[in-house]
């Protein structure tokens, strides 16, 4: 079972993010330009996503370790007017030992492990 983030942690994340005290990275812009995905959305998502630790979430990615993420899911209206599920990964963490604001590293749709522990921890 994967450990989600600390709750006091979680609770401070959510409230920065709401008041809009983010940072978006270059590559994180680049992101929400690929993917069609507005920051109102990435904002409404973090609020009511799933945080994790990305040591958590990717034990054998040390690479991943220096940053936490938020996975989260929305529904949306297909072309034919379906309403499919869509999976947002958003990488993050905090820009300073003071907790002040948010910094966006990544955003991208969930791949089948991020999507499968999603479901795992939301059940």
């Amino acid at each position: 079972m994967i450990k989600l983030l600390d709750k006091e942690l979680e609770k401070l994340a959510k409230k920065l993010v709401q008041e809009d005290k983010v940072i978006y990275t270059s590559d994180a812009e680049k992101d929400i330009i690929k993917w069609d995905y507005s920051k109102k959305l990435l904002k409404r998502l973090f609020s009511s996503g799933i945080l994790i630790a990305g040591k958590a979430l990717y034990s054998d990615k040390k690479e991943y370790h220096d940053r936490n993420y938020c996975i989260s899911c929305y529904r949306k209206i297909t072309l034919y007017n379906l309403l499919s599920q869509h999976y947002v990964n958003i990488a993050w963490r905090f820009t300073n030992d003071f907790k002040e604001v948010i910094l966006f590293i990544h955003t991208s749709p969930c791949g089948g492990y991020e999507i499968n522990t999603y479901k795992e921890l939301k059940s």
